[in-house]
């Protein structure tokens, strides 16, 4: 693949899968456009019969207004006008027509009706399907469409978190309520967690080990924490006076740090349940009578006393508590997660609404039943003859089923153009598993290698950078393809008092140690004062700053 050469978007066969894979400024939106035109001229496609699909509503939106904008340009070169930019691809398309009379009407015909051309977000698309094809896809679009299910899954967990903290019979511990809270914070943060898996079809939940008895476990650790808080100060003091510093290991040991403990301790028993925190148990577990003896020197008695029995009986038992609540908590999350489906269905059918997400799984359904499927698949590629999916490389496995049902079949017209290098960063649940595995059913594979974007030099700079690196995306399957600047002797990009401004690519660094929120800080900072010195440089004197 390395020995890719750059796509002829004339000579592309329009049939069969494509795949067309483009890096930022390549001219994707370019090639779209182009490609729809052929379709319409050399296929006799109607707007409506040919789908553009895209990830976003801004997105369809500028699809739209290129491929119209393309449309206009096309009538007047038809009608032996000037175009106001020239666009040497496009008179080399509408120059090849055998029949310039019947691409003009077919050109007229496709602005006059363009209100019906079909660029549709992914969703868009599913809804459409299934509303047209209602009889075909047995789903009935009557329910109410909602931007989102969050609120309805925020309710599922609601419920969950309420039996699980305030069940009644048996009596929840507060141990276990405790730990909750420390670890998952409350619902509102389950819910954000879950979030990210309720409805993915190619999500597999794996049950965690059931945990033990934690009844006796809680039991033993709540009676212990009830003897702990109950120790007087005046046998704290007895139980600090026997850990001399002649007898136990001063790197644990120290007068102060045994003072600091017993500090920590006394506050601790201020609290009604007993802590669960490592830190916490941290301290009971150096005032264990176990650690005590191991830390005693040689040849001389371990310190004894009550205090330090107690805090060894319930550092031990919290230690256990807390590994049986971590396989306990697993299993907790693990049923929320497999039953939240089913009781968000339940909540939407009862409110008869339905959102976004239901309609991808809706259609991959109703395409993926064993008698319904094909006859649903048919009537939506006789509905729309060609498809051209935009930002394929934001697909996942739910998406690429239901493209690759409708024109899975020989011969349709279909072209994904993707970057798989964005793949690999799943930005809107992508799947670069997905993107792959579509791209190895294409029949064809083309690349856009010409840059239009940025400036010669930053193209070289990149490409020095990457090419040498091997599996520098990686995955083998993702290659690093250097693209080529579309016009290699324009002048750099950005000057300042007819210099040029700097090296195309630097590097700013951070000092090694930085935490996150001083990296954040010294980039802002940095950012701000590069702008702030090409602002003052651009209007200083004779000093010029000059973009493009």
């Amino acid at each position: 693949m390395n020995g890719a050469l750059p796509l002829d978007v004339l000579s592309l066969p329009l049939d069969g899968l494509i795949a067309l894979e483009a890096s930022a400024g390549t001219g994707k939106t370019f090639t779209i456009t182009k490609l729809y035109l052929r379709l319409l001229l050399e296929t006799g496609l109607p707007v409506e019969r040919i789908l553009v699909v895209t990830f976003t509503v801004a997105a369809t939106q500028e699809l739209r207004h290129r491929i119209r904008t393309q449309l206009e340009a096309a009538e007047h070169w038809l009608r032996g006008e000037r175009l106001a930019e020239p666009d040497p691809v496009l008179e080399a398309l509408l120059e090849r027509q055998p029949d310039r009379a019947l691409a003009a009407r077919r050109v007229r015909h496709a602005l006059v009706g363009f209100d019906q051309a079909a660029v549709l977000t992914i969703h868009g698309f599913c809804q459409r399907v299934l509303s047209e094809q209602a009889f075909e896809s047995g789903q009935p679009f009557t329910a109410e469409l909602i931007p989102d299910g969050g609120a309805l899954l925020q309710e599922v967990v609601d419920d969950a978190w309420r039996a699980e903290t305030y069940g009644g019979e048996p009596q929840v511990s507060p141990l276990w309520v405790d730990w909750l809270r420390a670890r998952l914070g409350g619902p509102d943060e389950v819910a954000k967690e879950i979030a990210r898996h309720v409805g993915r079809q190619d999500v597999h939940v794996e049950a965690p080990d059931a945990p033990g008895d934690v009844g006796t476990l809680e039991a033993t650790c709540e009676a212990a924490w009830t003897r702990v808080r109950d120790f007087t100060e005046a046998e704290i003091l007895e139980a600090a006076a026997v850990m001399q510093p002649s007898i136990l290991n001063q790197q644990s040991y120290k007068p102060e740090q045994v003072a600091a403990r017993l500090a920590l301790l006394r506050a601790l028993r201020a609290r009604p349940v007993a802590p669960l925190d490592p830190d916490h148990v941290g301290v009971l577990r150096y005032l264990s009578a176990e650690q005590l003896q191991r830390k005693t020197k040689r040849n001389q008695v371990p310190p004894a006393h009550a205090l330090f029995t107690c805090c060894e009986t319930l550092s031990t038992g919290l230690l256990a508590l807390a590994e049986a609540y971590a396989r306990r908590g697993a299993a907790w999350q693990h049923g929320l997660l497999r039953d939240a489906p089913a009781k968000l269905d339940a909540r939407k059918q009862r409110r008869q609404v339905q959102t976004f997400d239901d309609l991808l799984v809706r259609l991959a359904r109703a395409l993926a039943h064993p008698v319904d499927g094909a006859m649903l698949a048919a009537a939506v590629r006789a509905r729309f003859g060609a498809a051209l999916v935009d930002e394929f490389q934001d697909t996942d496995p739910l998406q690429h089923a239901i493209v690759r049902s409708v024109w899975g079949a020989p011969g349709a017209p279909l072209v994904l153009v993707g970057d798989p290098k964005q793949a690999i960063y799943s930005f809107r649940g992508a799947d670069v598993y997905a993107y792959l595995g579509a791209r190895r059913e294409a029949s064809r594979v083309e690349h856009l290698l010409a840059n239009h974007r940025s400036d010669p030099l930053l193209v070289a700079a990149v490409s020095a950078l990457f090419e040498n690196v091997p599996r520098a995306f990686l995955l083998d399957d993702i290659p690093f393809l250097a693209a080529a600047p579309a016009d290699a002797d324009r002048p750099p990009g950005l000057r300042i008092a007819g210099e040029d401004a700097a090296a195309p690519l630097r590097f700013w660094t951070v000092p090694r140690g930085a935490t996150k929120a001083e990296a954040k800080d010294r980039i802002a900072a940095a950012v701000a004062g590069e702008i702030a010195r090409l602002v003052t440089a651009g209007t200083r004197g004779d000093a010029v700053v000059r973009f493009g």
